[in-house]
């Protein structure tokens, strides 16, 4: 549709101390370094990294990517992998509700998000979440 550009990866960057027998540490992201310059549109903006750690609000907007599985029927539990990369919007939470909630929620290496039944799955890790500001 003449939205998508496509772009070659020239190096990925893996997390040091990424272990792929235990993903719950928070380590399992990577940076892709691309052979050439992203050209700017309405739909292609890049994401910048902020060059200090930022407190995003409570109640703040926020988005997450992926092409992880979605639901096909809620009510048996079905699951299919999408054909395209699917967006949802969330909002920043309170760290003390998902410290409560989950005895292994770590303030390092996470960040707590209310989600209202949208939710990252298995296929999503890794991918992301921006927060505009």
């Amino acid at each position: 549709n003449g939205m998508e550009q496509l772009l070659t990866v020239d190096r990925v960057i893996v997390h040091p101390n990424y272990n792929q027998d235990n993903i719950l540490e928070g380590t399992d992201l990577a940076i892709l370094k691309l052979s050439n310059r992203i050209t700017r549109s309405a739909a292609v903006i890049p994401i910048c990294f902020p060059s200090s750690r930022v407190n995003v609000a409570l109640g703040s907007p926020c988005f997450f990517t992926g092409w992880g599985k979605v639901f096909t029927n809620w009510s048996n539990g079905s699951l299919r992998m999408p054909k395209t990369l699917r967006e949802a919007q969330i909002e920043m939470g309170a760290d003390l509700h998902c410290q409560q909630s989950s005895p292994k929620f770590s303030q390092v290496h996470s960040s707590c998000f209310n989600t209202e039944g949208r939710s990252p799955c298995s296929g999503d890790s890794g991918g992301g979440i921006f927060c505009p500001s």
